[in-house]
């Protein structure tokens, strides 16, 4: 069975936990839910939740027995749990499938995403089949969600193999007389880091050596086994640093070492006057050049220790322009219009053709123009950059670096990496 932990003032999610798990009568459900029925001798506390929950509805069996024919009449993506493994089925397969409890995430991510299951879907799924349960290679990771956090939902890759256990804002805060674990100057400071990591390591069934939680816009990564050892990041990054702490290409220590170097960096780095754009030959470019901006996301592509960009120049607007090569699997920084009257214009990265750039230079200073509109950070550190029809101050500047390697380093007007 996969157990939920030993801290009792964590939310435990039950069955009657509306913002966690909705629960409702079977006869109320239509039939394009993820429905997860629970028998009579299952403790649904007793089972880690995953993030997939709040979008599922839970029906409570009692001492009815299930007629499994006749739900998979009335409803096309059924999953049965038991007390050591769960039964999902769906349309297009006659059998059951039953998987281990590390994968329900996973599953239930490909329950509410593939629809319909494509026929050859299991030729190439995730799982592999060990003593009769679909399994996963790794374990899931662990996030500590707050309870009230009704915006977060399931949003890349990072989250479809985890469990996640709701803490209430208000209980989680550090007792100063009992943690050993240091403070954070961040916004999630006043949480107790410790508490969560004694809850993770009673855990048997998620990565051993780290967990995330998720607080206010970031998400914090920490040590299991050193709660004061954190590394903060945010959901444009979230991807790539799940993925190598879990594959053990990163550790916590490693990118907070790497954070370390990249602060002592940029507290010597000043806007620097006379500022030229050169393109990824190293070559100045001319004033008004146009050109796109390929992303480094890779910790250890740079010597800086973190994302950079190189400028690719590329020809003027009125010529025909050559897009990076299609499936290339290169990241440019692409331009996306948001909104009902497309009214905000967003940058972020994508493998896919790169917006046009140019610089516009204004009393010595430098200035990322996307057509006739300047470049700018926004308010919050954790949003995409965007773009502004006047010239921003010194707030929303952004600020150009090269490091040693000749890549391209945006940052805030003297402050940290931003890019």
């Amino acid at each position: 069975m996969s157990h939920a932990g030993a801290d009792s003032d964590l939310d435990r999610g039950s069955a009657d936990n509306a913002s966690n798990r909705k629960t409702t009568s079977e006869n109320a459900l239509s039939g394009n839910l993820v429905v997860v029925f629970v028998p009579e001798h299952v403790c649904l506390s007793d089972i880690d939740q995953c993030i997939q929950d709040r979008n599922s509805v839970f029906v409570n069996l009692h001492k009815q027995p299930l007629d499994i024919e006749a739900a998979r009449r009335m409803h096309r993506r059924i999953v049965v749990l038991e007390r050591d493994h769960f039964v999902f089925y769906v349309d297009g397969f006659p059998q059951p499938f039953p998987c281990c409890y590390q994968s329900r995430n996973l599953v239930m991510t490909d329950l509410r995403f593939l629809d319909p299951f494509p026929p050859m879907f299991f030729n190439y799924w995730p799982l592999v089949l060990r003593n009769g349960l679909w399994s996963t290679n790794q374990p899931p990771r662990l996030f500590f969600v707050d309870a009230n956090d009704s915006s977060y939902i399931q949003s890349s890759s990072a989250d479809a193999h985890t469990i996640v256990e709701y803490y209430s804002g208000s209980r989680s805060r550090s007792r100063s007389s009992s943690s050993n674990c240091d403070s954070d100057n961040s916004a999630a400071e006043a949480l107790d880091f410790c508490r969560f990591a004694t809850v993770a390591r009673a855990k048997t069934t998620c990565a051993p050596h780290f967990f995330v939680v998720k607080a206010d816009r970031s998400f914090i990564a920490v040590d299991t086994n050193d709660a004061a050892c954190r590394y903060t990041f945010t959901a444009d990054t979230k991807t790539r640093v799940i993925r190598d702490l879990s594959t053990k290409k990163e550790t916590v220590q490693s990118l907070v070492a790497s954070d370390r170097r990249l602060q002592t960096q940029m507290l010597k780095m000043q806007p620097q006057p006379g500022f030229r754009p050169k393109d990824s030959a190293g070559r100045v470019l001319e004033e008004n050049a146009t050109f796109r901006l390929r992303l480094i996301r890779c910790l250890c592509q740079t010597d800086s220790g973190t994302n950079s960009v190189i400028l690719c120049s590329s020809p003027p607007p009125n010529l025909p322009a050559s897009p990076p090569a299609s499936g290339d699997g290169q990241e440019y920084l692409c331009a996306k219009a948001l909104g009902q009257a497309r009214e905000k214009t967003v940058i972020h990265g994508s493998v896919a053709e790169g917006a046009i750039f140019s610089t516009k230079a204004v009393d010595g200073i430098v200035y990322l123009t996307l057509g006739s509109d300047y470049v700018v950070v926004p308010k919050s550190q954790n949003d995409d950059l965007t773009t502004s029809a006047s010239m921003p101050d010194k707030s929303q500047r952004i600020q150009f670096h090269y490091d040693r390697s000749g890549n391209l380093l945006l940052s805030r007007w003297r402050d940290r990496v931003f890019a």
